[in-house]
């Protein structure tokens, strides 16, 4: 068999256009044209008459494709159904969106439908290009963790030596923030340090330091 062969022919509903170069030069991938539109690559092995693919994989998800044409979902409105990814019973189909700012992203259907991705990636870069929006999502975010912009924080009661009361929601934040009540110098390498040594004291009911150290959940 030569390489090119197969180019022209057509095996279910794949065409073979070209020869993919961008694969393991020791086999040989060819590049097909399905009827959906979507374009795949395939190994020579797997084209052939009797058996073998037939397509990109888009009639195999049957179903669950759903017709999300003209349809938006935050800054995204779907384009065109390009195909599908995951391995059955779990397939699931990519549409080509389009993102109110200008820009083309494929994205899975599921995420779509769950309100998982909104846009492009545009609207996180603009969040993380700004601090006060950025802390915002993070409050709002229920993967945050239990730190302070989490509703499920814990809350800490510290006396230092000299009997001030502190209220606080996050330890090491407040370590790293009053370095000087520790004798703390290198913030990075230290800080974690005395938060563990503080938090292992209010786990075990002793002082640290002469600070006494109360976590209320």
């Amino acid at each position: 068999m030569t390489k090119t062969s197969k180019i022209g022919k057509k095996y279910g509903m794949l065409t073979v256009i070209g020869i993919d170069e961008n694969t393991d030069k020791n086999d040989l991938y060819l590049l097909c044209k399905c009827d959906c539109g979507n374009t795949i690559s395939v190994n020579h092995k797997n084209l052939h008459p009797n058996g073998g693919q037939k397509s990109c994989g888009c009639t195999r998800i049957g179903k669950k494709i759903r017709d999300l044409t003209g349809m938006r979902f935050g800054e995204l409105t779907a384009v065109e159904c390009v195909g599908s990814v995951g391995k059955n019973p779990n397939k699931t189909a990519v549409w080509r969106c389009l993102c109110s700012c200008g820009n083309f992203v494929n994205v899975w259907q599921n995420n779509l439908v769950s309100g998982h991705t909104i846009s492009c990636g545009c609207k996180k870069a603009a969040a993380h290009a700004d601090a006060t929006a950025r802390v915002a999502g993070l409050k709002k975010s229920g993967k945050t963790g239990r730190f302070e912009t989490n509703m499920h924080a814990k809350k800490w009661t510290l006396i230092s030596p000299d009997g001030k009361v502190y209220h606080i929601k996050n330890l090491t934040n407040f370590v790293r923030e009053n370095a000087e009540f520790f004798g703390i110098r290198n913030i990075d390498a230290e800080t974690k340090r005395q938060m563990k040594r503080m938090s292992d004291a209010a786990h075990r009911g002793y002082k640290c330091d002469g600070w006494i150290v109360k976590c209320e959940e």
